[in-house]
């Protein structure tokens, strides 16, 4: 797990998030809004702060979506971005049911299948992007977290 406060990489995804949230009229709902502010701020500290880069974003299958895939070198990441309120009983982490993760499991085993070449490494990651008024304080980010199974590679390998 890693943790920083808000400085450098996060201002410019704050910034972005005030500009689109208090200036531009939408069809999503504030919630939305928040959480595809999150995406941006965990995208551009992912960049900065751990190499890791984004290949795709919000992609769906079925009734699910992965908020970010990311590569770290060469393994392929799949990322939940949980926006939360640092005042919040729940954190981001503890707040992805069962059901989540093996609705995030189907879609990422759905991805994989469409790599060519298939990726030899992937993991999980989960990050938290802590508000308070929504105002972005910090962002944690959670490595390796299990959602798959043994059984979750292709037999063709």
């Amino acid at each position: 797990m890693t943790s920083l406060n808000q400085k450098n990489p996060l201002a410019l995804a704050h910034q972005w998030f005030r500009r689109k949230f208090q200036h531009e009229k939408s069809h999503r709902t504030e919630q939305q809004e928040v959480g595809a502010a999150a995406e941006q701020a965990a995208e551009v500290w992912l960049r900065k702060n751990c190499r890791i880069r984004t290949v795709e974003r919000n992609w769906i299958y079925g009734k699910g979506e992965l908020d970010l895939v990311a590569k770290d070198a060469e393994i392929l990441v799949f990322i939940e971005v949980r926006a939360r309120q640092e005042s919040a009983l729940v954190s981001g982490y503890h707040s992805i049911t069962k059901h989540k993760k093996e609705v995030l499991r189907r879609c990422a085993l759905e991805y994989l299948k469409q790599c060519r070449p298939y990726p030899r490494h992937f993991r999980f990651d989960i990050v938290e992007v802590g508000l308070n008024n929504l105002v972005i304080r910090n962002v944690r980010h959670f490595k390796n977290v299990p959602i798959f199974r043994k059984h979750d590679r292709p037999t063709h390998l």
